[in-house]
């Protein structure tokens, strides 16, 4: 079912467009070992408030150490990916990698395996946020692509102001989640985190976002950040992005030991036919290029995999 982008101009979306005209830039150190942050929402930068950069190096053209880079016997079948049942399949790849969390949906049952309990969702909240803006008729297509496609940080601040803020938009983004079938995850209306935002933080497990992609098709006005989750970003090549005709948001950032976690949710072709998947993974050496080749290792395990994966309910 697809759903129309809605044009017309909305009070709220005046609001937007102010928001994203004075947005100002400026520098702030980070941590030796993450990105610089700066305010902005210009392509190639990073954002203090997510703690993402928007035009990170993908795996192939990042300097992680050969150590972290996906196995070189990655293009063959390995242990991880011989026949079996899917919980078989998921722990042996949590196995290999370690520090992971893998889960799969089709809206009633789930199979999870690693890091299952919730974890701060960074820009993979922007779905269900920018899905409200989307019904409420205050998010237009340049607003969606940017948010959702290029996760530029004004354009999700923008659509979540001009939601309300705070609990009210919480509730309205709440609402995106409960109708996917996620009615566990609660959208965090408050900053928990001095230099992050507040759904950003918000605590989402791999197995309700699985859940929650396997239900995306069936929610009114989510059409529209589906077709932006399957335009590629050549800054985000990496992990799902890199299975064809994936549709998928990523998010990333320091996690409070200061390493940087990343972590995807999307619809993928796995055994030929669709299947919703979440994964996070920390980076080894606390690097944020390390932890996309680890993301990406994954994702060609799960391609290899011999099973019978769950098809989504939507």
């Amino acid at each position: 079912m697809t759903f129309p982008i809605r044009r017309a101009w909305h009070p709220a979306a005046a609001l937007i467009a102010c928001m994203l005209a004075l947005s100002a830039c400026g520098d702030e150190n980070a941590a030796d070992n993450s990105p610089t942050f700066v305010n902005t929402e210009a392509r190639g930068t990073a954002d203090p408030l997510y703690g993402e950069t928007t035009d990170a190096p993908s795996v192939a053209s990042s300097a992680a150490p050969a150590a972290e880079s996906a196995p070189a016997s990655s293009t063959e079948p390995s242990a991880a990916a011989a026949a079996g049942d899917v919980q078989a399949v998921l722990d042996r790849i949590v196995a290999e990698h370690g520090n992971v969390g893998i889960a799969v949906s089709d809206g009633t049952s789930t199979v999870e395996a690693g890091r299952t309990a919730p974890e701060a969702a960074w820009s993979t909240s922007k779905v269900p946020v920018l899905i409200a803006a989307n019904r409420t008729g205050v998010a237009d297509s340049q607003l969606v692509s940017s948010a959702i496609t290029y996760s530029e940080n004004e354009a999700a601040k923008a659509a979540w102001a001009a939601l309300g803020e705070g609990t009210a938009a919480a509730q309205t983004a709440q609402s995106v989640l409960a109708e996917a079938g996620d009615s566990a995850t609660q959208v965090q209306s408050q900053v928990t985190r001095p230099e992050f935002t507040a759904f950003g933080q918000t605590m989402w497990s791999v197995g309700n976002q699985a859940k929650f992609m396997a239900g995306l098709r069936c929610v009114e006005g989510a059409q529209p950040i589906i077709d932006a989750m399957g335009v590629a970003d050549p800054a985000q090549s990496y992990g799902l992005r890199t299975l064809p005709g994936s549709f998928m948001k990523g998010g990333w950032g320091p996690n409070p030991a200061g390493a940087y976690d990343v972590r995807q949710m999307g619809i993928v072709r796995l055994g030929g036919h669709d299947v919703a998947v979440a994964m996070i993974a920390s980076s080894p050496d606390g690097q944020y290029a390390s932890a996309q080749a680890v993301l990406t290792s994954i994702a060609e395990e799960l391609a290899q995999a011999d099973t019978q994966w769950p098809s989504p309910a939507c």
